[in-house]
C-alpha cells in the first residue's frame, strides 16, 4: 500500500494492479499481462477511465553480452543519441540504443560511480572511487583529469559544456563537498558549493539550476546568482540517508522528481514577487507520498509516475533499525527478491506492477539497480518513443 498526499489531497490508498513476471527473451513482450482476470461491469468502467500502458521491453543484444561477461556495470545515463555506462572495473562504455558498442575507455582505476554526458552530447564525464573526475571528448582528444584523493560519487556536467570555455562540472562525495570545477582565463580552480555532515550521494544540472542529494536533504543551487535557494528536507521517519541512493531527476527546467528510500516527491521551483526579499525562486512540495518499497528508479510516463522497486515494507522497516554506527546494517542477501516496475497514477493509485527477473537479482540490492529515460532525437539511430532503460550489474533492459 502506499501512503500519499499529492497537491495537498486527503491520503489515498492503492489500488494494486496485476503483477506478471515477462520471460526475458530477445523479442518484445508486453510487460503487463494481456490475459487480465475478468471483472465486474463496474471495474471495466473504472478500466476505461484511466488508460493502462502496455509497457514493452526488450533485452539489449549486440555487444552488452559480450562486455557483461568480463565486468559489472554500476551507472548509466542515457541520452538523446547514445547510452553511457559506468563499470566496475573502472570502464565508460558508449552503446547505441540497440546496445552495440560506440566507444569505450578506462578512465578510472576501480568503480565507476556516476556519468553525466553535455546537452550536446560531444563529452562525457565520470567520477569514481579512486578519487578522479575525468572528462572526455567523444569527438575530439579533448581529456580533462581532476583528482580529488577521496572517492568521487557524483559528476554532473555542465549542459553547455561544449560551448563555454569555462569547461564547469560539479561534483563531490565522501569529503561531503560539492565543488564546482571550472577554467578560468588566469588559471584552473575549484569553488565549495556546500560542505555536507556527509557524503554527496548523486548531483543533477539543469539549465541553470544544480541539485544535488546528501544528509541534509536535496539542495538546490542558482549557478546564475552563485547562490543556494533552497534546501527539501528530507520526509520525517526517512531512514539513514546513505542507506538508500537517491533518485534524482530534473523533469524540466522547474520540476525535480525525487526518490529516496520509499518516499517519492514532486518539488516545483516557482518565482517569488518581485518585491519578495531572498532568491529568486522558491521550492513548492506538491507531491509527497510514502511507499511499501524501495525507490530504485523515478521516471514519468505522460501524466503517471514509472517506477522501479525492491522489497516491501519489512525491507526498509528492517533499514529503520539499523544502528547509527551502522552495526546492525544487512549485508547481502541470498534470496533477494526481484525488482518491480511500477505504474502509479497521479491519484497515487497502482496501475500496474511488473516483477523483472535479472539476471542475479537474488543476490542484488537497491542500490545495484538503475532507471533511465531519455527524450529521444529520432531518426535511424535514436530510441523508440517511450522508451526507459532498467540496469542490473549484467542486464540492460528497455
Amino acid at each position: 500500500m502506499l501512503d500519499g498526499n499529492p497537491a495537498n489531497a486527503d491520503t489515498d490508498s492503492l489500488a494494486s494492479g496485476k503483477e506478471s513476471g515477462p520471460d526475458f527473451g530477445d523479442t518484445e513482450m508486453p510487460l503487463v499481462d494481456s490475459e487480465l482476470e475478468e471483472g465486474t461491469e463496474e471495474e471495466e468502467d473504472e478500466d476505461e477511465d484511466e488508460d493502462e500502458p502496455a509497457l514493452r521491453y526488450k533485452r539489449l543484444g549486440g555487444s552488452v553480452p559480450g562486455l557483461f561477461e568480463k565486468d559489472t556495470a554500476s551507472t548509466l545515463r542515457a541520452c538523446e543519441r547514445f547510452l553511457v555506462l559506468g563499470t566496475h572495473w573502472g570502464n565508460v562504455i558508449v552503446i547505441d540504443f540497440e546496445g552495440n558498442l560506440i566507444k569505450q575507455w578506462r578512465a578510472h582505476s576501480t568503480t565507476v560511480n556516476s556519468v553525466s554526458v553535455d546537452i550536446d552530447n560531444e563529452y562525457v564525464a565520470s567520477a569514481g572511487d579512486d578519487g578522479r573526475v575525468v572528462v572526455h571528448g567523444l569527438y575530439n582528444d579533448d581529456i580533462t583529469i581532476v583528482d580529488y584523493s577521496r572517492p568521487v560519487k557524483a559528476v554532473a556536467i555542465d549542459p553547455m559544456f561544449s560551448r563555454k570555455a569555462s569547461r564547469r562540472f560539479a561534483c563531490g562525495g565522501t569529503a561531503g563537498q560539492v565543488i564546482m570545477y571550472e577554467k578560468k582565463w588566469y588559471a584552473k580552480g575549484d569553488t565549495i558549493l556546500f560542505t555536507s555532515a556527509g557524503p554527496i550521494q548523486t548531483i543533477q544540472w539543469q539549465e541553470g539550476l544544480v541539485a544535488w542529494a546528501c544528509d541534509e536533504g536535496v539542495q538546490v543551487y542558482d549557478v546564475t546568482r552563485a547562490m543556494r535557494i533552497t534546501q527539501v528536507a528530507r520526509p520525517e521517519g526517512s531512514p539513514r540517508a546513505d542507506l538508500y541512493t537517491c533518485r534524482l531527476q530534473w523533469r524540466d527546467a522547474r520540476t525535480l522528481d525525487i526518490g529516496w528510500a520509499d518516499f517519492v516527491q514532486v518539488v516545483v521551483l516557482k518565482e517569488r514577487a518581485p518585491d519578495a526579499l531572498g532568491p529568486l525562486l522558491y521550492a513548492e512540495i506538491s507531491v509527497l507520498f510514502r511507499t511499501d518499497f524501495v525507490v530504485c528508479g523515478l521516471a514519468m510516463y505522460r501524466t503517471q509516475f514509472l517506477v522501479l522497486t525492491y522489497g516491501d515494507h519489512a525491507t526498509v522497516d528492517g533499514a529503520r533499525r539499523v544502528d547509527g554506527d551502522g552495526s546492525e546494517q544487512q549485508g547481502r542477501n541470498r534470496d533477494a527478491p526481484p525488482p518491480e516496475l511500477r505504474v502509479i497514477s497521479r491519484n497515487i493509485e497502482e496501475v500496474s506492477s511488473d516483477a523483472l527477473p535479472l539476471d542475479g537479482f537474488p543476490l542484488l540490492q537497491p542500490n545495484d539497480y538503475a532507471l533511465a529515460y531519455c527524450a529521444p532525437a529520432g531518426g535511424a539511430s535514436g530510441a523508440e518513443p517511450d522508451t526507459w532503460f532498467v540496469l542490473s550489474p549484467k542486464q540492460l533492459v528497455a
